[in-house]
């Protein structure tokens, strides 16, 4: 693999003591669409970016930690927008986000949370090792019969709003929707979300529209379920045939059979 060098700033934070680093000579890919810009000087200060400038005009306080990015590359951090990795045993995770920043990656959108991100944040501070910054989803919020064991079984409006309520309390970024969330019980979620001041995201029951999953408020459609569906000229006779075949036991049977589409998370 061509040697590369990535924003290092997460990894200042394993340092044992505060300096400023400097990367010297390195060619900055700044993700704005401009060219690359090579033999450039980027100044850090702590965790934040102090100055980027050309090397030959770089002004490098002393005691400066210098790193020589001569034929390397720098470029933003990168995100993983949708990771399957915070129920992982600690030895997994650990090891997952050492490969994340080896390879850039310094956020990750956690699309299946653990019951209770308050409490998994506090075992996750005690790690030893540097780790990108996760955001964490609730537990997948589906319906009375869920399609993933672990989820939050919801029936009903009341079930929604008091799942919304409670993953709010416990810490969660945001509320994961998924595919067998009844229509008024999602609408509930939608409303109760917006009242906490909480985001949900996730999967577009197949209850619900994406168009009114849009105007309710979801702000991620994962997998693109229902987009489809509703760029169709014949969308409300689809979503109505759909609906008594995409459901419960169409969508176990796609898990029995191991089948891609019912494995989607």
């Amino acid at each position: 693999m061509q040697a590369r060098l990535f924003l290092l700033c997460t990894l200042l934070a394993s340092l044992a003591s505060p300096q400023t680093l400097a990367i010297n000579r390195v060619t900055v890919i700044d993700a704005t669409d401009k060219p690359a810009q090579p033999d450039m000087t980027v100044l850090i200060d702590k965790d934040r970016i102090a100055a980027i400038g050309p090397w030959k005009n770089a002004k490098i306080p002393g005691g400066t930690q210098v790193v020589d990015g001569t034929g390397k590359f720098l470029i933003p951090g990168l995100w993983d927008m949708h990771a399957h990795g915070a129920r992982d045993s600690g030895a997994a995770q650990a090891q997952n986000n050492l490969l994340y920043l080896a390879n850039g990656v310094l956020g990750v959108r956690d699309m299946w949370g653990p019951p209770n991100a308050n409490e998994w944040r506090a075992r996750h501070a005690s790690w030893d090792k540097p780790t990108p910054a996760i955001f964490l989803a609730s537990p997948i919020v589906d319906g009375p019969k869920p399609v993933w064991s672990g989820s939050i079984s919801v029936a009903n409006e009341t079930q929604g709003r008091e799942a919304v309520d409670q993953q709010k309390d416990r810490g969660a970024d945001f509320i994961k929707v998924y595919n067998l969330l009844p229509r008024d019980a999602y609408f509930a979620i939608a409303d109760e979300a917006r009242k906490r001041g909480i985001t949900f995201a996730g999967h577009v029951p197949f209850s619900v529209k994406a168009s009114e999953a849009s105007d309710a408020g979801q702000k991620s459609m994962e997998h693109l379920f229902g987009v489809a569906l509703g760029c169709s000229g014949q969308e409300q006779a689809l979503f109505v045939e759909n609906s008594g075949i995409f459901g419960d036991g169409f969508y176990r049977a796609c898990r029995h059979h191991g089948t891609g589409f019912g494995n989607l998370r």
